[in-house]
């Protein structure tokens, strides 16, 4: 595939090796610095075209190299989009909406938001994605991109979907977050948000001069 990254094209290609894995490596131009090519490997990796599949391990060796394994041809891709106003149960179940859904046993990690106003619920291939983020900020220390690294994943919560598209919230989770009787969905492209219905009001009421000023960057 061949992808144009700042007026420049790179060729990424991949092959298909035991197991299902692949590998491919992007070996960037000498005026390119380190955090370039790892930005446009990201991209490669995002856009890359060999039946999909999630990106597992980067190294350095002369190029940049990645290694991923195919997604399910079957498997359905699903964005995170809408509003979904739905209840929450005495055992803390919510209804995923169904073009949420790819079927029974969705599995779902769900983390607190730092500020306690809400909650993320992220498929597992983003789940486990968060790790390469933080390690590759360079503006963070090792001992600080380790702290966050531990404090992101240990207050995280594996939670299953049962046959009715329910999923089963941590109950401390939603005492932080200040959720019952009834939860905002808000679809946020690849994990969606789960959030008391008036805070997420006042968040959407804060943001509206924001709103504004991006829309009018967005041509539809």
């Amino acid at each position: 595939m061949t992808e144009t990254v700042a007026g420049r094209e790179r060729e990424f290609n991949a092959r298909r090796g035991p197991g299902g894995w692949a590998k491919g490596t992007i070996r960037p131009d000498s005026s390119e610095n380190e955090t370039k090519s790892r930005f446009f490997l990201r991209f490669a990796v995002k856009n890359v075209d060999a039946g999909g599949g999630n990106c597992l391990k980067m190294e350095s060796n002369g190029g940049f190299s990645l290694f991923f394994m195919p997604a399910d041809p079957l498997a359905k891709s699903i964005t995170f989009a809408g509003e979904f106003l739905h209840s929450l149960d005495d055992k803390h179940r919510i209804t995923i909406p169904s073009a949420w859904r790819k079927g029974e046993g969705d599995e779902f990690f769900v983390v607190p938001d730092e500020s306690n106003e809400f909650l993320s619920a992220m498929p597992p291939h983003e789940f486990s994605g968060v790790r390469d983020v933080i390690n590759s900020n360079k503006e963070l220390s090792p001992q600080e991109r380790q702290h966050s690294i531990r404090r992101f994943y240990t207050k995280a919560r594996q939670c299953v979907m049962d046959r009715q598209g329910r999923l089963v919230l941590p109950e401390d989770h939603c005492r932080q977050a200040g959720l019952e009787k009834e939860v905002m969905l808000a679809g946020v492209y690849n994990k969606f948000e789960i959030w008391n219905p008036k805070a997420y009001a006042k968040c959407e009421e804060a943001g509206l001069e924001i709103s504004k000023k991006v829309s009018g960057m967005i041509v539809i």
